[in-house]
């Protein structure tokens, strides 16, 4: 499985000026903001989780979807949204021939049954221990070599 992750690195980051963005607040990335690859045969889901060092956005090949912290966890969001179920509904659901492309509408579609936060809290503390479990196995082979 691939592991993504948000890293904030001026270096890999464009410049652009405020002036003429409309509602740059409504645009600018939070830390229960989750980013979903919009194009691509793979919509993987990432949590920004933390406060980027500048105020950042994305571009147009990505989704930002800023849930309802009260009703889920954002981190339980992104692992739901990689999940193949999710996964094989965003494929069936995409439009467009050459690069497929996954609509907020369709996002917004499908009705889901969340489980209490309670339980969301502990699938994504669950899914970050697998997570650093991997990196560090990565870390070892890598180590070896």
């Amino acid at each position: 499985a691939t592991r993504l992750r948000i890293a904030a690195s001026a270096s890999a980051c464009a410049r652009i000026s405020a002036r003429g963005i409309r509602n740059l607040a409504v645009h600018t990335l939070a830390s229960a903001d989750i980013i979903l690859m919009a194009r691509g045969p793979r919509n993987y889901a990432v949590p920004v989780g933390h406060v980027l060092p500048t105020p950042s956005i994305v571009s147009g090949s990505f989704h930002v979807l800023r849930p309802d912290e009260k009703r889920v966890i954002p981190a339980f969001l992104a692992w739901l949204l990689n999940q193949e179920r999710a996964q094989t509904f965003m494929r069936i659901n995409n439009s467009g021939t050459t690069i497929p492309m996954i609509t907020l509408d369709v996002l917004r579609a499908p009705p889901v049954l969340l489980p209490s936060l309670a339980v969301q809290r502990h699938v994504a503390e669950l899914n970050a221990l697998v997570e650093h479990e991997h990196n560090l196995m990565t870390q070892l082979t890598t180590e070896r070599r």
